[in-house]
């Protein structure tokens, strides 16, 4: 097994023990309160949204602090874009139990008027025998702040919600979605996105992970631990022995900071995959990207996550 830096049980640990990320507070003795920083507005809203999910659950919770054109990546479902779409969808799931979630990594842009956060989520879910099934899994969100209000226009939960519990209506059909274009601001991390895209296409998904992750980029891989740095992400994709495995995709939704230096990608996947028996499998996935531009204007990713999606209509 390749090496990791925290395992799943220690990062249970991490739920609620994280006080560099929270708020920071003001001395007992002082007698005026001082403005909240954009980051410690952010880093309340985003604890005021786990909070509320625990509290009454996701379907009845995050749609409140989501803007008009949010997009939400969101496990045995197509790409929900759309407040309306993903009111609709919620409305729509099974009871899922307490879902909580913690930040590990908030980032700012320059302007701060957009943030990304990666972090760890839990949930406990009742099964059908009245135990409770405590899950562990990923977060990650951006958000957006406009007249001093930041409002969630991305968010993907990963690991503790399962494909066979998503309930579908008819209306999010068809489930494929045209690549969104690469003008504009958020253009610039589509445009980077797709790049990725190829060099996965050219060298494999592993060497192209490596070469767009950030320094400090992290992901998290199938199993659970986490992955820090371009090096260890690699080992963590490489191929199982006597498998191969290709990958394909492009985004169809993203957004960005005023001046384009922090934002996220959202986009369909596709793994293919043969065994050494000539088995073969095919894996309908969506993910979502958080992006940064490194000071030689080149994009990198910050984290990365993907959950599985329903098959195209005309792959069925």
């Amino acid at each position: 097994m390749h090496r990791t830096i925290w395992t799943w049980a220690r990062l249970s640990l991490l739920i609620g023990l994280l006080p560099a990320l929270e708020p920071a507070r003001l001395p007992a003795q002082a007698t005026t309160a001082a403005v909240p920083s954009p980051r410690d507005q952010l880093l309340a809203a985003d604890r005021a949204a786990s909070d509320s999910a625990a509290s009454i659950g996701l379907t009845n919770s995050i749609t409140g602090f989501m803007a008009d054109d949010a997009v939400l990546v969101y496990s045995g479902a197509p790409v929900l874009s759309g407040l309306s779409s993903i009111r609709e969808f919620l409305s729509v799931q099974p009871a899922l139990g307490a879902l909580r979630w913690q930040p590990l990594t908030v980032e700012l842009s320059a302007g701060e008027d957009f943030g990304v956060i990666y972090g760890v989520a839990t949930l406990a879910a009742k099964g059908p025998d009245g135990a409770t099934d405590l899950r562990l899994g990923k977060y990650l969100a951006a958000w957006r702040r406009t007249e001093g209000v930041w409002r969630l226009v991305g968010a993907a939960f990963l690991g503790v919600i399962r494909p066979p519990e998503a309930v579908l209506p008819a209306s999010l059909r068809p489930l494929e979605y045209p690549a969104v274009s690469t003008e504009g601001v958020g253009g610039r991390l589509a445009a980077a996105d797709l790049a990725f895209a190829r060099l996965a296409g050219q060298r494999g998904a592993a060497e192209a992970f490596y070469a767009f992750a950030a320094p400090d980029a992290a992901t998290f891989s199938g199993g659970g631990p986490l992955n820090r740095g371009p090096a260890q992400i690699r080992e963590a994709l490489k191929e199982a022995p006597g498998e191969s495995s290709s990958w394909s995709w492009y985004p169809v939704v993203a957004a960005a900071s005023a001046a384009g230096d922090l934002g996220f990608t959202v986009g369909q996947a596709v793994i293919r995959g043969k065994s050494t028996d000539g088995t073969e499998s095919t894996f309908y996935s969506k993910y979502l990207t958080l992006w940064r531009r490194e000071n030689d204007g080149s994009y990198r990713f910050i984290s990365d996550g993907g959950n599985a999606r329903p098959a195209p209509l005309a792959a069925k």
